[in-house]
């Protein structure tokens, strides 16, 4: 049986490429900015704990997939991963360490559905801490879909996944899927949702 270690995140700015600044400005606008810095150290904090659970696991990393919400199928990983690294992206720097190991990061999202997000989010103004559901499960669809397609018979791998998404919902019955370091509470703490 194939097995998905599913870790809800929460993302820093320098991780959310082109909509950071639109993001952050939003943020700060409806929670003002010492709620920023506030969630800023709270997201480091979640980072700290992913990290340290990992590291217990003990994953075989040859059999390892790592899955990356915002991460389209269509680029380029080695030049994605550089750039994140380049940003101190923790998310990424913790994905480097697997791969130096003999993980392999897969290209996870729909692109086209990526877009859409970002057009939504610049175009009408809206908060991002308010996903529009039928946008964010079609992204969560397409993500199970293509962890289903490149997940081996014996595999193993790891999502991670902003806490607002349910990639669990359409993932196939043969994958036992296991929730790790859940924070879906975290967002009440800040009154807002997770990007």
């Amino acid at each position: 049986m194939r097995s998905l270690y599913i870790f809800p995140i929460l993302h820093k700015v320098n991780e959310l490429g082109s909509i950071g600044p639109l993001y952050k400005k939003i943020f700060i606008k409806e929670k003002g900015l010492t709620e920023w810095k506030r969630r800023q150290a709270f997201i480091g904090h979640i980072w700290d704990r992913i990290e340290r659970k990992i590291t217990r696991m003990r994953f075989n990393y040859q059999k390892l997939r790592i899955y990356q919400d915002g991460l389209s199928t269509e680029v380029d990983i080695d030049i994605m991963l550089k750039e994140m690294l380049e940003k101190g992206s923790r998310n990424y720097i913790l994905i480097n360490k697997m791969i130096i190991r003999g993980a392999r990061l897969m290209g996870t999202e729909n692109s086209a559905l990526l877009l859409e997000e970002y057009k939504c989010l610049k175009n009408n103004n809206k908060s991002p801490f308010l996903d529009e559901k039928n946008l964010l499960s079609k992204r969560d669809e397409f993500i199970a879909q293509r962890i289903n397609a490149t997940l081996n018979s014996d595999g193993v791998g790891i999502l991670f996944i902003g806490a607002n998404h349910n990639v669990m919902k359409f993932l196939p019955n043969d994958i036992k899927a296991t929730t790790i370091n859940n924070i879906r509470t975290a967002p009440r703490i800040f009154g807002v949702a997770s990007a």
